[in-house]
């Protein structure tokens, strides 16, 4: 790639050019590319190239994959909570702890999650957790009481708790040491802007007062697991670990406790999404029945809080001062709801990013 001189150009103005003004060609092959001031184009060609992940296709085919699970759950997540309130008559109360009780399921099934990666390998498990979640988010659909929304928050939550191992532990497996980082990073991209265009189209399709729009929405996000179980049996290899690996990398939890540092950014990193979920679950509720604010605008509130994450999630962006201004945004848009309520939609956009920008993706 050269620079071309001003006097190399097919015209040229009389007399010196100021540097703000001054015009270069940046040559590709047969090709070029016109700029104007200094530092545009080379930030530019930066930013294209800093698009390029440098990854194995097999792990970007699953990241793929994994855009296309999360565009269906970005349908239901904004409106899972209205749809056992306000459709199907839940309590507030009971449709929480619904809600709340996949995450503890999950919790619970993890540690179970990896031993069966150990044992089995980490396609066995990620396909088997697709089907689990297919199975459970679409039985959703089936509820109408309290008892029957837990029996499905139950089966989701024992998919999800499959699926975060499995699916880790293969990107891990498939990508080169050195690349680990932009892997888990674009792991994070892909999951957040898939829950944003997700929970956009969602809104586009929800509406209370047709139920069977959100039987739509199940029923779609139920396909969206299996396209990602298709690409998983088909397009991604199984990697499992050597006996030689695995005998050196075995451990207990004993010696994961002890290393007080992990332990340390394992609880802080539970206390942000203690407090950012907590009040990230509740925010289209409330701007549902308290604000009046539509689901296509809850959509759009979803879809600009995902995109500030998509715009954190580089492996430059992990400093400890970043993460510790983190705290400091609960607390500022935690206030902005109330504020908001006079200005309906309008009102909750800005709080949800303000949220969002600095909660754990």
């Amino acid at each position: 790639m050269d620079l071309l001189p001003d006097s190399a150009l097919p015209f040229q103005a009389k007399g010196p050019t100021p540097d703000r003004h001054r015009v270069g060609t940046l040559r590709f092959g047969g090709g070029s590319v016109r700029r104007r001031g200094k530092g545009y184009c080379p930030a530019v060609l930066r930013f294209l190239g800093s698009l390029d992940p440098r990854l194995p296709r097999s792990v970007q085919t699953l990241q793929v994959g994994g855009l296309v699970s999360a565009f269906g759950n970005g349908m239901l997540i904004p409106f899972l909570l209205i749809y056992l309130h306000n459709v199907r008559g839940i309590g507030l109360g009971a449709a929480g702890l619904v809600v709340g009780t996949n995450a503890l399921v999950s919790v619970v099934a993890g540690p179970v999650a990896g031993s069966l990666v150990d044992r089995h390998g980490g396609r066995r498990v990620l396909a088997g957790s697709l089907v689990i979640l297919a199975v459970g988010y679409g039985s959703f659909a089936l509820v109408h009481a309290p008892w029957q929304g837990f029996v499905a928050a139950t089966v989701t939550g024992l998919g999800n708790g499959f699926f975060w191992p499995a699916q880790s532990t293969m990107l891990a497996a498939l990508s080169p040491p050195d690349r680990r980082h932009a892997t888990f990073a674009m792991q994070r991209v892909m999951m957040n802007l898939g829950i944003g265009i997700g929970a956009l189209v969602g809104g586009l399709i929800a509406d209370t007062a047709r139920p069977g729009t959100f039987l739509a929405l199940f029923a779609l996000d139920a396909v969206t697991f299996v396209v990602y179980l298709g690409v998983v049996l088909i397009a991604v290899p199984d990697v499992r670990a050597t006996s030689k690996e695995q005998s050196a990398g075995a451990g207990t939890y004993r010696d994961v406790l002890r290393h007080r540092v992990f332990v340390a950014f394992v609880g802080l990193n539970a206390l942000f999404v203690f407090a950012g979920m907590s009040g990230f679950e509740l925010l289209p509720v409330f701007a549902k029945n308290e604000v009046g604010v539509a689901e296509d605008a809850i959509g759009v509130i979803f879809l600009s809080t995902r995109w500030s994450s998509c715009s954190r999630s580089s492996p430059s962006r992990g400093s400890p001062r970043a993460t510790a201004g983190c705290g400091c945004s609960p607390s500022s848009a935690s206030s902005g709801p109330g504020a908001g309520s006079r200005s309906r939609s309008w009102g909750a956009r800005p709080t949800a990013c303000t949220q969002r920008c600095c909660s754990p993706s």
